[in-house]
């Protein structure tokens, strides 16, 4: 009798093995962005609508994105700014902006995300950088990031 249970345990796992063959492999493409706005270097004032225009895919699902707009005041980079924008003299950040918005996005492979938001007025100008992320619905995560400046109004 021990003979059989081994036999068909080992006959079990064997089968479980060429199962697991079959199954899809897991999601692990991240989603693609191409920013249509801001563009590198735009100019933006305190006080006006700032516009998000990005084309958006995943080859399973999109899922959400966050818009970060920090200073660069500091002229730290992210290493994935291509644009060679003018700079503002390196300066003290003493009431800089910083906001993110984010948003589900809906379950489809692929979109264009335009929208805008509010920039507050009376922040101190100068050297910004706009970073968009956005991840798919198996939690893969794309970003890109764009230089641009905010003026005062």
């Amino acid at each position: 009798m021990n003979k059989f249970i081994i036999s068909t345990l080992f006959a079990g796992i064997l089968l479980l093995g060429a199962c697991s063959e079959d199954k899809e492999e897991f999601d692990t493409e991240a989603p693609t962005i191409s920013v249509e706005y801001p563009t590198p270097c735009a100019i933006e004032k305190f006080g006006d609508m700032i516009r998000l225009k990005a084309n958006l895919s995943d080859n399973e699902g999109l899922g959400s994105y966050k818009l970060n707009i920090h200073h660069n005041f500091d002229h730290h980079t992210h290493g994935n700014h291509q644009e060679v924008c003018e700079m503002d003299e390196i300066k003290t950040a003493t009431n800089p902006f910083l906001k993110d918005w984010s948003a589900s996005l809906p379950n489809e492979k692929s979109m264009v995300l335009d929208t805008s938001f509010q920039l507050p007025a009376d922040m101190q100008g100068g050297d910004y950088h706009a970073l968009l992320y956005v991840t798919d619905i198996n939690g893969n995560q794309s970003w890109t990031g764009i230089s641009i400046k905010i003026i005062e109004n």
